[in-house]
């Protein structure tokens, strides 16, 4: 679906058209951040379900401002769960690496053979106990 060009002011209009309360910062928010990554990504939860399916509306008192708060604490969750989630996926990398090379201690270069990598429930649970 081709989207024409819509100015910041043009963008305010149809959120406003729509029933959404904009303010004096709605124009640096989206100039800043964009419309899609704002009002797309987090509009669904103050659209108004009981109007025209084809048409969107936002409920009685939806402001824009609410929008970017929740777009707002998004970014700042998925942050600080980045460390957490960086730190656990060096710690998984670490450990796979090393019973994968405990597992084929007698062969230096097992993690270029594409049997090392075997998916089926057979080899899992054949190997399972070799590693402890």
């Amino acid at each position: 679906m081709d989207k024409p060009f819509k100015s910041i002011a043009e963008q305010i209009a149809i959120l406003e058209s729509r029933g959404l309360e904009c303010d004096n910062d709605t124009r640096l928010v989206l100039e800043r951040e964009g419309y899609y990554p704002v009002v797309n990504g987090y509009k669904d939860l103050f659209l108004d379900e009981r109007g025209d399916p084809g048409q969107e509306l936002f409920v009685t008192g939806a402001k824009f401002s609410d929008i970017y708060r929740l777009f707002e604490f998004d970014r700042t969750l998925r942050l600080l769960m980045f460390e957490y989630f960086n730190k656990a996926e060096a710690v998984l990398k670490t450990v796979c690496s090393y019973r994968f090379a405990m597992a084929h201690k007698d062969t230096p270069e097992a993690y270029l053979d594409r049997e090392s990598y075997r998916a089926d429930a057979g080899y899992r649970k054949k190997d399972r106990h070799a590693y402890r």
